[in-house]
């Protein structure tokens, strides 16, 4: 059976129902499909490396409670914001979820990497600011450190894809 544009459809049957629509041999189900490999690509390792370092300044910035009274608070929300942020694109990218996307999405995790290392960085010298408080102050500053220079990184690799015009189609 052929459509008025001479395509074939196989998926219906040489019949109609009462009504007149056509039957339906095999209906396809829409099911989630998740790109299998991408744990093993460096944006994904990346990505995890984010969210361990993020996850681990979290904590440190939640453990101590003089730090938390000063301002430490500032630090727990960029920790938690920065956080989600991550976990949002790693689930965009597994999930294949950039095909649905009309804004160009390259641009908005550039754009959303640039604004996190800002407020990684903010985050960073607070602590650093903080330091003589204790160790646990100082540890959190070397975490947050570290993951500024993880973001950035995953910042150069999404602004070489920004600037070589791939969006992964």
């Amino acid at each position: 059976m052929a459509d008025s544009n001479g395509t074939k459809l196989s998926h219906i049957v040489e019949g109609t129902m009462g009504g007149g629509s056509p039957i339906l041999k095999n209906p396809q189900k829409r099911q989630w499909s998740y790109f299998e490999g991408y744990f093993k690509t460096f944006p994904a390792i990346i990505r995890m490396v984010e969210i361990g370092l993020m996850f681990v300044a979290f904590i440190m910035s939640c453990v101590d409670k003089t730090f938390l009274s000063v301002g430490g608070s500032w630090l727990v929300v960029t920790n938690v914001l920065s956080l989600f942020i991550s976990i949002f694109f790693l689930v965009f990218h597994l999930f294949l979820l950039h095909r649905f996307v009309l804004a160009p999405w390259t641009l908005i995790e550039f754009t959303s990497g640039v604004l996190v290392c800002i407020l990684i960085f903010s985050s960073g010298v607070l602590s650093a600011a903080y330091s003589h408080i204790g160790a646990i102050v100082i540890a959190q500053t070397v975490f947050l450190f570290l993951s500024l220079a993880v973001y950035i990184v995953d910042g150069l690799v999404s602004f070489k894809v920004l600037l070589a015009g791939r969006y992964y189609d």
